[in-house]
């Protein structure tokens, strides 16, 4: 069992999360927490139903970011990745079950639909030659996605299983390889660029421990 530190400071990090995360297998905010209080800090989690927080962590209106992936956070200059993956997720086109994949070359005549704040999406909307939607929560995409006929979802396998039950509809992965793979990881801001490498070694520690 680990045992937290007993030296920690008065004002908690304020760390963005999506809602999203939990149809992960792995509670990553109980096993980022458990990291950051063993390095002596305290933390609150920031929970939003969108992905869309990253202008507030970036400005340092927020301290971090827990579960980003580091293709989409070039232009974030003022967050920090923690350098432990957390994870690396392989991303799939999704069409619901009763429609039929498109030859992959043709995609771009389909429509994509996304979600606010997840950054990846950015590259299907701007290959499509057929516009784009976007929604604010991944259930409201599924739903756009299940009415809007030639269109299609990228999303990662591991929550695919979670994401049909939560949502009631059955969905078609396209192609056997992924579209993308991305490397996931936790952010702070760089005013607490002093506090990541003991929080990288005891999240280093804790994800061992799994």
């Amino acid at each position: 069992m680990l045992l937290l530190s007993s030296n920690v400071i008065a004002s908690p990090l304020q760390i963005a999360t999506s809602s999203n995360l939990k149809l992960l297998n792995v509670d990553y905010q109980q096993l980022l927490e458990v990291a950051i209080n063993n390095a002596g800090y305290q933390v609150n989690f920031i929970e939003s139903e969108n992905a869309n927080t990253l202008k507030e962590s970036n400005s340092g209106e927020l301290d971090g970011e827990l579960y980003r992936y580091s293709y989409t956070m070039q232009q974030y200059n003022n967050l920090q990745m923690i350098p432990i993956k957390l994870n690396s997720s392989a991303l799939f086109v999704y069409i619901p079950q009763k429609s039929k994949c498109p030859v992959f070359q043709e995609l771009a005549e389909y429509t994509p639909v996304g979600v606010l704040g997840v950054r990846y999406f950015s590259e299907f909307y701007s290959s499509s030659r057929v516009g784009f939607i976007e929604q604010d929560s991944i259930t409201r995409a599924i739903e756009s996605l299940m009415n809007k006929p030639l269109s299609f979802t990228v999303f990662p396998g591991d929550i695919a299983p979670s994401l049909m039950e939560l949502t009631g509809t059955k969905l078609r992965r396209c192609y056997q390889q992924p579209i993308l793979v991305l490397s996931a990881y936790s952010y702070l801001h760089i005013k607490h660029t002093d506090k990541i490498e003991a929080i990288s070694r005891e999240l280093n520690s804790v994800l061992l421990a799994q």
